[in-house]
């Protein structure tokens, strides 16, 4: 491909300078979890933060709800960050945060559990 040639295919790339900030969505070491749980005490999935702050994700339960949820919890931890929050900040924002049609909602009685690794982490 000529100069010109990449000149002009570069012209159309899109920039994304401004994007929201997020969280690692990986991490290789220890984690915290809560659950998240419908209005009717029934799991949608798992909320978690990396001990080190960096990561931070939502596990969803099997089927269209935990789908829907897992989207809701994205949305949350983007706006977490944005905010400010490292991943164990986010995790204690949304812990007692109000029930969501979505979302759900982590008790407020939820004391954070321990995992030595994410793929430790209990079924939701």
């Amino acid at each position: 491909m000529t100069d010109e040639g990449r000149a002009d295919r570069d012209a159309f790339r899109p920039e994304f300078t401004g994007a929201a900030p997020r969280f690692d969505a990986e991490t290789d070491g220890p984690v915290l979890h809560v659950p998240v749980l419908r209005g009717d005490g029934s799991p949608l999935g798992r909320l978690w933060a990396s001990r080190d702050g960096a990561a931070a994700g939502f596990v969803p339960v099997p089927g269209a709800a935990g789908l829907n949820a897992k989207g809701a919890w994205v949305r949350r931890l983007i706006q977490a960050r944005a905010e400010g929050l490292d991943a164990l900040g986010a995790l204690a924002r949304w812990t007692g945060a109000p029930q969501d049609d979505r979302a759900g909602a982590v008790p407020p009685e939820s004391a954070p559990e321990r995992a030595d690794r994410l793929r430790d982490l209990p079924e939701p």
